[in-house]
């Protein structure tokens, strides 16, 4: 080994990978207006470990050995890696382990390599990466990548064996610099102006269920939109309907909750069991909030889970 003070070892081992050592996984992926979205994340293969090793210490100053762990769930492989390194001025073997479990592909040499790969990292080598966020695609494009070229594939499979998209991107570069600011996700791009009024009708439809039944709608609709139809209605009629449409809804969950706080309060008197009585005008000016919250109290010391003592 060249004659490097320790410093200088220890810092070559956790010097940044180049871009062309680093690999991709994509973590996940999806589509959003028709477009492919993925998340990336830069990982090193264990041929990267390798040359660092015997670029920094030499071939002949490092070694690993691996030992097969088995347990009642999973079996995998223990990694210890050695360097022979200089240490207060003379050479040693350190030593570091760590460990990985069999993976589904090639269950033998993936472990193996996965063991490398995070004994390594208790060295420094590529520790960095862990401390980066997650990478978005930069403009992923559908189908095969380019022949030659170094890319990144992705590809969703919404059932096995079938294959919901594929795409492809260019790896992103770090250039060295682990601490940079990553890039934000790109926008989607702004809904057309009949995407924003189908949204529109579509939350006019729901409203109309849960706050009207059925045969109530047709009524309502000549009342406030003056139409039969809400496709026939302008864009402010349908807000101006919604609005109505939300304060209907939350007058009708109030006075569930207290039909149901009569119902539990009636209970509760005929059982003769001790309970905080509020009075109506009381009830009134409660919040909705503060109303489910009594309720839910009434509930259960009525079930016997809490007692009230006046």
């Amino acid at each position: 080994m060249t004659t490097e003070t320790e410093n200088n070892v220890w810092d070559r081992l956790k010097e940044p990978f180049t871009d062309e050592e680093i690999e991709w996984r994509v973590q996940q992926c999806g589509q959003k207006n028709g477009r492919v979205w993925a998340i990336l994340v830069p990982y090193i293969q264990a041929r990267a470990i390798m040359d660092r090793l015997d670029d920094v210490t030499g071939p002949e100053n490092w070694t690993d050995t691996y030992t097969l762990v088995n347990t009642d769930k999973e079996s995998g492989f223990l990694c210890t890696l050695g360097i022979h390194v200089p240490v207060d001025g003379e050479m040693r073997w350190i030593y570091r382990q760590d460990g990985a479990p069999t993976t589904n592909i090639e269950a033998i040499k993936g472990g193996i390599s996965d063991a490398l790969k995070r004994a390594a990292v208790k060295f420094g080598m590529g520790r960095y990466l862990y401390k980066l966020d997650a990478f978005w695609a930069d403009n992923p494009q559908d189908g095969y990548p380019p022949k030659g070229e170094r890319t990144i594939i992705i590809v969703k499979k919404d059932k096995p064996n079938k294959t919901e998209f594929r795409a492809w991107c260019y790896p992103p570069s770090l250039n060295n610099e682990p601490t940079r600011k990553l890039a934000p996700k790109p926008a989607p791009p702004e809904p057309t102006p009949a995407e924003v009024r189908q949204k529109l009708l579509a939350r006019v439809d729901t409203a109309e269920k849960l706050v009207y039944p059925k045969p109530a709608i047709a009524a309502a609709r000549k009342k406030y939109l003056n139409v039969a139809d809400p496709k026939d209605a302008t864009d402010d009629l349908l807000e101006a309907y919604l609005a109505h449409t939300k304060v209907k809804y939350e007058e009708a969950k109030r006075l569930d909750i207290v039909k149901e706080l009569s119902t539990v309060e009636l209970e509760l008197v005929r059982a003769d069991t001790p309970y905080p009585f509020i009075s109506p005008k009381t009830l009134e000016d409660m919040s909705d909030k503060r109303l489910q919250e009594h309720l839910d109290l009434l509930k259960r010391i009525k079930d016997g889970k809490e007692t009230y003592v006046a």
